[in-house]
This record gives C-alpha cells, sequence and structure tokens, in this order.
C-alpha cells in the first residue's frame, strides 16, 4: 500500500491494534474537525485513514503489531523504549525501508523525541537514547522542518498526555489543524461563464461598411428629392 502521508511516532499507543488511544481528541478530533474524515474515526478504524493515503508508522517498527508477543507488549511508553534502546536501534533500519517502499511525499513526526532519534540515527548510524537533544541541537521549529531522501518532514507537538506542557506552550493544537488543513484537497473553484466577444470587423470590412453606409444615405436623400417634387407639383 502507498502513502501520501506517514505518521510517525514512537512505537503504539497501548497493547492494541490503533494508534492514539490515550490522545483521540487530540489526533481523531482534530483531523475529523479539519474535514479530512466525514465523522470523527475510533483508534481501531485507522486503517480507514489508511485508504486515503495517511499511513501510520514507528521507531520500533519490528513491534508495529503489539501483542503477538510477550516482548512486544512493554513498548507503550517512552521511558520503556529508553531502558531498551535497542529496539530503536533494529526498529529504524525497518522504519526506514517502510518509508521508502511507501511512496511518502510527506513525513510527520509526533513529537521531537521521535524525530531526534530518527535523525540521529540516520546521521551517526546509532541513537543513544530517546530524547529531543537532536532536534534541539538542530534547531528545529514545529511545522515543516527539513527533508529526506527527497520526502519533505514535519515536526509537530507531541499527541501524548505526558508532554501536556510542550502541547500547551505551543498551541499544539493549532499546529496540528495547521498541517492537516495544508494537506486537504483543494475544492475545485467554478469556472467562470464565457462572455461572448462582439466579432470586431478588419480595417477593410469596415471601409466596405463605411462606402455602404455613405451609398444608402445619398440613394435615400434621392429618393426624398423626388418624393418631394412629386408632391409639391402636386
Amino acid at each position: 500500500m502507498t502513502f501520501h502521508t506517514l505518521i510517525i511516532g514512537t512505537s503504539k499507543s497501548k497493547n492494541l491494534d490503533g494508534y492514539y488511544f490515550e490522545a483521540k481528541e487530540k489526533f481523531w478530533g482534530l483531523i475529523h474537525r479539519a474535514g479530512l474524515t466525514s465523522r470523527q474515526y475510533r483508534p481501531e478504524e485507522y486503517r480507514l485513514l489508511q485508504a486515503e493515503g495517511i499511513g501510520f508508522a514507528e521507531l520500533a517498527f519490528h513491534h508495529q503489531l503489539l501483542g503477538e508477543s510477550d516482548e512486544a507488549t512493554v513498548y507503550s511508553q517512552d521511558h520503556q523504549l529508553n531502558e531498551d534502546i535497542e529496539v530503536i536501534r533494529k526498529g529504524i533500519p525497518e522504519l526506514q525501508k517502510f518509508i521508502l517502499q511507501s511512496g511518502a511525499k510527506r513525513m510527520v513526526f509526533n513529537g521531537k523525541s521521535a524525530i531526534s532519534a530518527f535523525f540521529e540515527f540516520d546521521e551517526c548510524g546509532d541513537v543513544a537514547s530517546l530524547s529531543s537533544q537532536f532536534a534541539r541541537h538542530k534547531q528545529w521549529e514545529y511545522g515543516l522542518c527539513t527533508t529526506w531522501k527527497g520526502i519533505d518532514v514535519y515536526l509537530l507537538p507531541n499527541l501524548s498526555a505526558t508532554a501536556s506542557a510542550e502541547w500547551k506552550k505551543h498551541n499544539g493544537e493549532a499546529h496540528w489543524m495547521n498541517f492537516w488543513n495544508s494537506i486537504k484537497p483543494k475544492q475545485k473553484e467554478p469556472v467562470p461563464a464565457m462572455k461572448k466577444e462582439k466579432p470586431s470587423l478588419t480595417p477593410t470590412q469596415k471601409l466596405w461598411a463605411g462606402l455602404i453606409l455613405f451609398m444608402f444615405c445619398i440613394i435615400a436623400g434621392l429618393v426624398y428629392i423626388l418624393i418631394t417634387k412629386d408632391l409639391i407639383k402636386n
């Protein structure tokens, strides 16, 4: 399946087949309010959004189907991933392959920790820990901040409740809404009715029209003289 947009976090929200359970109002609510969905989808209905070209992925890529094993159930929070950073080191190369195969035009990172780990690994071949340090070093601001392999890269405020202070400080709702609005299909404007232009005469045609009008006036004048002359005689 191909996507025009990929939403990338660190891992799935919980040990369930779905995305953004805890942040459902921030994510699913905002995308509905932006007009990209006909109703507010439930987190487990994320495949409906995939059908529209918006996909999901995470740094812990080889654990994306959480619940398949006991090992895969523990990575629901960033601090748990930090305790087993090897999951990120193994996941990012697989994630990169997936991104390139997806045909995505844009990647959206949910928070500075996710984008920091991705690009730290991409540049250095390793990631020390899950933190926002790399993004701060790059001085990336929220919004379109860089590109990767020709793909536009967006950084948006973390949807997690644990990052609520950052969300409020940087008005996370506005950033996400602006992004959703920016990728909405543009409505076609009605084509204005074509005005009928009056046919224009060429100089030659204008000359002939003038001569005909002149001759008509002469003939009309002569006719008038003849008629009035006969009336006077009578």
